[in-house]
């Protein structure tokens, strides 16, 4: 209760293990304060950091961020690095920022921090789901694996962000939209029978340094990193579809990469075309 705007409902330490059993009317609920910019997070139902979280069945709401997972050991911290596992089921999340972070411990461990999204339903005024590209001397937040099953995630600006390297996500039978409806710039997505769209005016600038493109795409990928990133739809139980861009785009810049976007089947509806590859003479670009 209360104005505060920087907190934290439960934190999940190292070594820790949480499990939230709700049911009907269950809530976990902030006090609607946090911060004033939609792309920063200052308050958090729960703050994972090595641990194990399993939260089912609960309406989260009024927070910044319902999870938020950040694996990370600080230089001066004499705390050994974990990664984190977590699992969302039945859950309904509306939050003001970014619904849900994963972002890991790079080389820390040689392990993935592990993320389950099952049946739930995600709502965000910025985006979705997000995970965090940034590779600097203690300071590194990749290696994620999350997977989505059964589930509706809506993001203003995306329904996910993955720019990790040698991160791995999976999504099936799930429903994605935002402006641009998936954004991928590091690792590998893999999508089974879900739908994807994007609701946003495209915009015809190259891929940013950070972040990413209000391309209005269904999906798009941006290889302008150092390492790879690709996306494989797979089957014909797919539909991408985008109102004012391509179903699917992929940008790739020579000497960084290589990109891919390989579609085996389903159906690709834009209104600027069902795909575009920028130069696939450097990308790997495959439509059915």
């Amino acid at each position: 209760t209360g104005d505060e705007t920087i907190y934290e409902i439960f934190s999940v330490d190292a070594g820790a293990s949480l499990t939230v059993i709700g049911g009907d009317g269950s809530t976990i609920t902030g006090n609607g304060e946090g911060s004033a910019s939609l792309a920063n997070i200052s308050s958090v139902a729960f703050n994972c950091t090595g641990g194990q979280l399993s939260v089912s069945n609960v309406t989260i709401k009024d927070v910044d961020c319902a999870v938020y997972t950040d694996d990370r050991v600080s230089e001066s911290s004499s705390d050994t690095a974990a990664d984190s596992y977590v699992r969302l089921t039945g859950c309904t999340i509306d939050t003001t920022a970014t619904s849900v972070c994963l972002f890991g411990n790079g080389s820390e461990t040689d392990t993935l921090s592990k993320m389950i999204i099952d049946g739930c339903s995600i709502t965000s005024g910025y985006i979705g789901i997000s995970g965090n590209g940034t590779n600097k001397d203690g300071d590194q937040r990749w290696g994620t694996e999350l997977m989505i099953n059964d589930s509706t995630v809506t993001g203003l600006w995306a329904a996910l962000y993955q720019p990790q390297q040698r991160s791995e996500t999976v999504i099936k039978n799930s429903s994605l939209s935002g402006y641009t409806g998936i954004s991928v710039k590091g690792g590998t997505l893999t999508l089974y029978g879900s739908t994807v769209e994007g609701d946003g005016a495209t915009h015809y600038v190259p891929p940013a340094s950070g972040g990413f493109q209000d391309t209005g795409d269904g999906i798009t990928v941006e290889a302008n990193y150092g390492w790879s990133a690709s996306v494989l739809v797979k089957g014909d139980g797919n539909t991408i579809t985008s109102q004012e861009g391509y179903a699917v785009e992929l940008y790739v810049t020579d000497s960084t990469g290589p990109g891919k976007l390989v579609v085996e089947g389903g159906t690709l509806s834009g209104y600027l075309g069902a795909g575009y590859c920028n130069d696939e003479s450097i990308g790997t670009y495959i439509l059915p």
